[in-house]
């Protein structure tokens, strides 16, 4: 029963959200108050077992899960931006709306951004689904003024610590190149959380975002850094690559890959280096 309700509840506002009506704001506090809490609880350790797959299967995990999930529908679902509502449902969901991002949108925000402190710094352990729907609500976040507003200041910490990471190369890559699988296929997983955060944040929010990811990737491939990031670094180049961009943008980018790609400098795995010549493209030197 721990997972049912938030379950059942998810699924029945698939295609028509219950959205109370402004007559009954307790509903919509109740709703909040008790989602809000669920996705920041701490789950007991000797609740759940140790196993990262097990884990993902357990009740208390299951739970958070379809917390986050209904969170993020929620948020979806027209109420992050209640100006852009179709005329049909302003009359209807609009009070709600308007209600649920100046109330709720910032108390999600700052949970979730608990909760990537806590799994970055190695408090606490983070489900791969919780993850996508974190790396969801912050990719919405970015194109909306009242959010984007909220997220401005932790950007480079987020791409830093817990977007590019999960670009990086781990024992579980090996796995899935070994076996011919593409991470890319799986749509709801934090891999592909993190591309399309990027994406955004390069195309929405191009002017304070995209020089500084380069230089990011340029710092990261010019230092000391282990096989593993800089496979990480070429991987997040060529999610920006395709990106149409301004030629002073583009030659930079060419520049950072010119300075710093060198066979005899990058000492990856054979399996990376195989991905990653799939992905970059390298222009020809004038």
């Amino acid at each position: 029963m721990l997972h049912l309700i938030p379950q059942t509840y998810k699924t029945a506002i698939k295609y028509r959200q219950p959205f109370p009506t402004p007559a009954e704001p307790r509903i919509t506090c109740s709703l909040g108050k008790s989602l809000v809490p669920r996705c920041g609880m701490a789950v007991p350790v000797e609740g759940v077992p140790t196993g990262e797959e097990d884990r993902e299967k357990c009740e208390w995990w299951k739970a958070k899960k379809w917390a986050y999930g209904i969170l993020g529908r929620l948020f979806h679902r027209c109420l992050w931006n209640p100006s852009q509502l179709p005329s049909p449902m302003q009359a209807e969901y609009g009070v709600f709306a308007e209600h649920f991002v100046t109330t709720f949108t910032p108390e999600i925000f700052k949970m979730y951004l608990h909760q990537v402190e806590l799994y970055v710094s190695g408090q606490a352990w983070l489900g791969k689904k919780c993850q996508y729907q974190i790396f969801q609500f912050f990719t919405e976040c970015i194109k909306p003024k009242l959010t984007w507003i909220l997220l401005k200041p932790h950007v480079d910490s987020l791409v830093a610590n817990f977007a590019f990471p999960q670009l990086t190369f781990d024992v579980s890559k090996q796995a899935i190149v070994s076996h011919a699988k593409d991470e890319y296929e799986n749509f709801s997983s934090p891999v592909s959380g993190a591309t399309s955060f990027f994406l955004s944040l390069a195309s929405n929010r191009t002017k304070p975002s995209f020089l500084s990811m380069l230089q990011f990737i340029n710092t990261v491939l010019r230092s000391n850094h282990t096989p593993a990031q800089r496979f990480g670094a070429l991987t997040m180049m060529s999610v920006l690559g395709p990106l149409h961009r301004p030629p002073s943008r583009c030659q930079g980018k060419h520049r950072a890959i010119h300075g710093t790609i060198r066979p005899a400098r990058v000492h990856i795995a054979g399996a990376v280096l195989k991905e990653c010549g799939m992905s970059i493209y390298f222009p020809r030197s004038s």
